[in-house]
Parts: structure tokens; C-alpha cells; sequence
């Protein structure tokens, strides 16, 4: 079932005098709801076996009212204030896509007592505010990581908060495998601060084996412990126009060396970094055993990082049509 821009729909039924406002339709076999720019619908029908949620500019339908759709094995929810998530609620969840509505950052939140989604193996996050910051990392943010201790394939975009390597985070992510990092603009990929204000020594998950950096356009340093992913496998960074060295220890050493299993090494939009890996370029000689190397696109073609105000809501109005086409079934097509 998919509802879309239907600006004027509240309720599922009609109710009669005397009864009360939360009586909902029973959809005994609906597997998958959509719905999209329905902004006063504030909830969802009993649906016993319903396995596919997407909602998108519904800033009516509080992520808390879905706690009865304990059979969800997949959410994408867009919101629209502070997301405070009875995850709990959802045991057979699997893959999970939570992002703030347009220009908002929304902070991510969980129950003290929650544990472990432990068959979630997707998690999403866009335009959220879920990482420490310099003051340090808050229980609150521990408790919420602590809940994605399964989660194997993880993107973050659109996190401007985001400015130091998500250490802490990641710490409980030890079955992770795929990490993609993008459009987060003030990433500059330092250490992140104890409670101590001692910094930490950046350390990625050792089960990691894809690692991809997009769009992150203040990245000054790549983790200095990347020598410890002795199962990565691919290694893409792209348009992250600061980014001008590999990690310490590095030197001397070839990439194989380090990284032993590293099949893929894509380079894009880092032309100082480009440089030292071309041949002739200092780095060279450490990259060019790598089975698959691509630093081949030419600077000149590299667009500069959007900068006016203009550009960056044209960034973000891309970032909704890609949402839609998610969420919508592809013979529906929106002007």
C-alpha cells in the first residue's frame, strides 16, 4: 500500500460518537507501507505482519506510535523533531534508515535500558546529531551505539556535527563490515576526546572491509590505526579536497603490507593525495601493488564543494528526490 501527498488525510476511519481517537484498521495481510507527504496522518493501521515501513515528510507520525508494528523487519523514517526510538519494539528489525527532515539536525535517542538490536544488520543515519562532541561523550550516546553492537553495513551522511573520527561510536561495532561516510562538511578526522580530554589514538572496528569517504570536504587525516584492518578490501575516498597524506606509520611501507587483504583503492576528488600516488608521486611505490588502483580522473573535471546557499539547498533537494525514490514504487512519478 502506498499513500502519497495527500495533504489532507488525518485518520484511518471514521469515528463515531464515543469512540476513541486511536481506534485503527486492522490490515490482517499488508507485508509493506509507504507513505509520503501525508503531513497531518499521525498513525499507523494494526497491521499483524507488516514488514516494510517507509515514511517520508509525515511530521505528524511520531516514530513512538509505531511501537505496535512489532513484525517490521524494515524502517525508513523520516523525522521531524528529537527521535527518541522504542527499538525494543522491534526484534526482527534488520535494516534500519532514520534521517531529520529538511534543514534540522534531530538527535537520535534510545531508552536507558535498551539493549542490543541483535538481527540489525543495515543502519542509515542522515542529518543526525548522534556523536560526541569536544565537551565528550555523553551516556546517552553510549547506550545508543551500545544498541547497533550487530550492525554490519553502516552510512552516515549529512552529519555536519560530525567533526572528529566517530571513535567512541564505533567502538561497539565489532561485526562491522562496510562504513561509508559522506557529505559530513565539518569532518576534519582528528582524534576524539575522553572524558579525560586525553585523545584517543583513532581505531577502526577490525572486522572492517569496505571503507568509503565521500564529500568530506575539511578531511585533513585518515585514522592512524588503519594498519590494524587486516580485512579490508576496498578503500574509497572521494572529493575530500584536504585530505593530503596516508595515515602515520605508513611510510616505508608499502599498502599491501599494511593492509594485507586490500583489493580496491579509489581515489577521486583528492588532488593532493593523487598527486603523491601517481607515478612519480612519493606514494607510489606504496600503492601500486594494490590489484585495482583508480586515481585516474582528471582534477580539472572536479566540481568544488557547493559553498552558497543556493547550492547547498539544491544539495539537499537532491538528497529528498533520492529519499523518494526509495520510497516510492517506480511506476509513481512526482514533477
Amino acid at each position: 500500500m502506498t499513500l502519497c501527498q495527500l495533504s489532507n488525510l488525518e485518520k484511518w476511519t471514521e469515528n463515531t460518537v464515543g469512540e476513541a481517537d486511536t481506534i485503527l484498521v486492522t490490515f490482517p495481510e499488508l507485508a509493506k507501507l509507504c507513505i509520503f507527504d501525508c503531513p497531518k496522518l499521525a498513525s499507523v493501521p494494526d497491521c499483524p505482519v507488516l514488514k516494510e515501513l517507509n515514511s517520508a515528510r509525515c511530521c505528524s507520525l511520531a516514530i513512538s506510535s509505531l511501537a505496535h508494528l512489532t513484525t517490521l523487519s524494515e524502517l525508513i523514517y523520516e523525522d521531524n523533531e528529537r527521535v527518541r526510538m522504542s527499538l525494543g519494539s522491534w526484534p526482527s528489525l534488520t535494516k534500519l534508515d532514520v534521517s531529520s527532515s529538511y534543514n534540522k539536525m534531530s538527535t537520535l535517542e534510545v531508552g536507558t535500558n535498551q539493549g542490543p538490536l541483535e538481527n540489525l544488520r543495515s543502519l542509515t543515519l542522515y542529518s543526525l546529531n548522534c556523536f560526541t562532541d569536544v565537551s565528550g561523550f555523553s551516556k546517552i550516546h553510549l547506550g545508543l551505539w551500545k544498541c547497533f553492537a550487530f550492525v554490519e553495513d553502516l552510512s552516515i551522511s549529512g552529519c555536519d556535527g560530525l567533526v572528529r573520527w566517530p571513535i567512541e561510536e564505533l567502538m561497539s561495532l565489532i561485526h562491522l563490515r562496510s562504513l561509508s561516510i559522506e557529505t559530513c562538511r565539518n569532518l576534519e578526522g582528528k582524534g576524539s576526546s575522553s572524558e579525560d580530554g586525553q585523545l584517543h589514538i583513532p581505531m577502526l572496528p577490525a572486522s572492517l572491509e569496505k571503507l568509503c569517504l565521500v564529500y568530506c570536504p575539511r578531511l585533513v587525516a585518515l585514522p592512524s590505526k588503519l594498519g590494524n584492518l587486516d580485512r579490508l578490501k576496498i578503500m574509497s575516498l572521494q572529493h575530500c579536497y584536504d585530505l593530503k597524506e596516508l595515515p602515520d606509520g605508513m611510510d616505508g611501507l608499502g599498502l599491501l603490507q599494511r593492509l594485507p587483504t586490500l583489493k580496491e583503492l579509489l581515489l577521486w576528488g583528492c588532488p593532493s593525495l593523487q598527486r603523491l600516488c601517481r607515478e612519480g608521486g612519493e606514494y607510489f611505490d606504496l600503492v601500486s601493488s594494490v590489484q585495482r588502483i583508480d586515481i585516474s580522473k582528471p582534477e580539472t573535471e572536479l566540481a568544488e564543494w557547493p559553498e552558497s546557499e543556493t547550492e547547498q539547498t539544491e544539495s539537499r533537494c537532491n538528497k529528498n528526490k533520492q529519499l523518494v525514490k526509495r520510497l516510492l514504487p517506480s511506476f509513481l512519478t512526482l514533477e
